[in-house]
């Protein structure tokens, strides 16, 4: 079983990345994805941003964290740090 941790925004991604750290497989398209946004008019390109093995673990909830039980049973953070956390988003493939 395989499983990608990507983001689709890439102001989220941005904001991940500065305040807690998240490495990306990616990460120069993050602001060229940003400067697309201001060039075209809010419109995305819809690049996915993957997240780095390296920096997966930042996703598993502490004691610290808030969290919330989404309407499909999963725990999400959603606050670290007295910071917003924006989760990502998992694909699992059982292949």
């Amino acid at each position: 079983m395989t499983k990608r941790i990507y983001y689709t925004c890439p102001i989220k991604a941005l904001y991940m990345m500065e305040e807690f750290g998240v490495k990306f497989t990616n990460a120069p398209q993050i602001i060229e994805s940003i400067e697309n946004i201001w060039k075209f008019g809010g419109k995305e390109n819809y690049v996915t941003f993957n997240v780095a093995k390296e920096s997966e673990g930042l996703f598993l909830a502490n004691s610290e964290d808030m969290i919330i039980i989404t309407e499909e049973s999963k725990r999400e953070i959603i606050m670290r740090d007295s910071k917003h956390f924006f989760s990502p988003l998992i694909e699992t493939n059982n292949a």
